[in-house]
């Protein structure tokens, strides 16, 4: 089959409407369908993806309801296949807060128990930092240089477990005197909800 050259001509024929009505109802819609949010950063919450429940197999989603008008209410809420959990987050809260203090309080043995738990860490740390100082007898300066950074490494290793605990315990002390969010997520990896118990998971 052979083709038959195409042309398009503008303003040939007579409009419905004329060219100024039709740019004008153009801006209109355009005005009327701008996204006021369009050049703004989606924010996540910081309440997202953290309170879980067991029993519905997904996230609670923390809301602001309101009864009757006079007062308002924090709940953590979550619904699958027509099943409902729902929990007064000033209860979650209180209760995130009073973990905190148990930590607090109890500061010293869970210190000395951390520590027993990375002894292995720690020592297998220290043995390797000895291992690169024996190392450098007979060396080079070029590659001394490479095992002093090395060894540097090892170091900040050993301090930063011990750096942790100071922080994790700064954290416990702020955190059982206010709820914060943030604070209760550095501290508690995870929240898990199943029937009428919760699970704190720490860091």
């Amino acid at each position: 089959m052979g083709r038959v050259n195409q042309y398009l001509i503008r303003n040939n024929h007579p409009g419905i409407i004329s060219r100024d009505k039709y740019d004008l109802v153009q801006r209109i819609r355009d005005n009327n369908t701008k996204n006021e949010h369009k050049d703004e950063t989606h924010r996540i919450s910081p309440y997202a993806y953290y309170f879980y429940s067991n029993d519905l197999g997904k996230y609670l989603t923390r809301l602001i309801e309101k009864h009757r008008n006079k007062y308002q209410v924090e709940m953590l809420v979550g619904i699958k296949h027509g099943q409902r959990g729902f929990f007064r987050f000033e209860y979650i809260k209180e209760g995130m807060m009073q973990m905190a203090k148990y930590l607090v309080d109890n500061s010293v043995a869970i210190t000395t128990r951390f520590k027993e738990i990375k002894k292995p860490t720690l020592s297998k740390l220290e043995m390797e930092k000895e291992r690169f100082y024996r190392s450098l007898d007979g060396l080079p300066l070029s590659e001394r240089l490479e095992v002093y950074e090395l060894i540097s490494d090892v170091r900040l290793r050993i301090e930063k477990l011990s750096e942790m605990i100071d922080e994790y315990i700064g954290i416990e002390r702020k955190l059982s005197k206010e709820f914060d969010i943030v604070l209760a997520k550095e501290l508690f990896s995870s929240f898990i909800v199943k029937g009428f118990d919760v699970h704190l998971l720490i860091k």
